[in-house]
């Protein structure tokens, strides 16, 4: 349980993120925000994956 959960917390940020950032005029900072989340957390769920299996 503990693995499941390390591996859900590191999964990248919701999508509201970027609707928020719309409805307040920062849907560029919003977008390389998601980006961002996305791209490091699909490397640390590779890394923990890796390195518990």
């Amino acid at each position: 349980m503990q693995q499941a959960a390390t591996l859900i917390a590191a999964l990248p940020m919701p999508i509201v993120f970027g609707i928020l950032g719309q409805v307040y005029g920062l849907e560029q900072r919003a977008v390389a925000a998601v980006m961002l989340s996305t791209l490091l957390g699909f490397i640390a769920v590779s890394m923990l994956m890796t390195f518990w299996w």
